[in-house]
């Protein structure tokens, strides 16, 4: 059997206000990110003019442009934050089973992991904005977002330690 059977027991700490508290920052600071997400430009009315349709085009260049320089700023959130998140952990109890070492701790191993799927998340990211730039603009938002909830994070292992 390729997935395990959980077994739910209603007494296990597994929700604690922490973890509700950590759940509903999560989806209150990405979800104006997704709302924010600009998809009109994609679909253009094909009743109007060429020359309106070529001057909004200019001007979604330079949104682009701006989108670009938001997402490159971004990248430097997220490496930061996940810095201070690496700090933070570093020699703690870790949670999560993908991380911990084999006395459960946060060391060399959750630290390579980390910053692995980190780069390889921004590689995709860099990919994404070289074939499809107006998609800068919503990958901003959304590493601004994980930058904010990581360094959440961050500051509760400095406040627990």
């Amino acid at each position: 059997m390729l997935i395990p059977e959980m077994n739910f027991d209603m007494n296990s700490k597994l929700l604690t206000p922490s973890t509700a508290l950590a759940v509903s920052l999560v989806v209150a600071t990405i979800t104006p990110a997704l709302r924010a997400a600009d998809v009109s430009g994609f679909f253009p009315d094909p009743n109007r003019p060429v020359s309106v349709l070529a001057r909004e085009a200019s001007e979604r260049n330079s949104r682009d442009q701006a989108g670009y320089r938001s997402w490159k700023w971004s990248l430097a959130a997220v490496i930061a934050s996940q810095a201070l998140d690496t700090a933070s952990s570093w020699n703690m109890h870790e949670l999560n089973p993908a991380l911990a070492d084999g006395s459960g701790r946060f060391e060399m191993k959750a630290a390579t992991l980390k910053f692995g799927a980190a780069g390889a998340l921004l590689c995709a990211e860099y990919v994404l904005v070289k074939k499809h730039p107006a998609a800068a603009r919503v990958l901003a938002k959304l590493n601004w977002s994980s930058a904010v909830v990581t360094g959440a994070f961050a500051a509760h292992n400095y406040a627990i330690k």
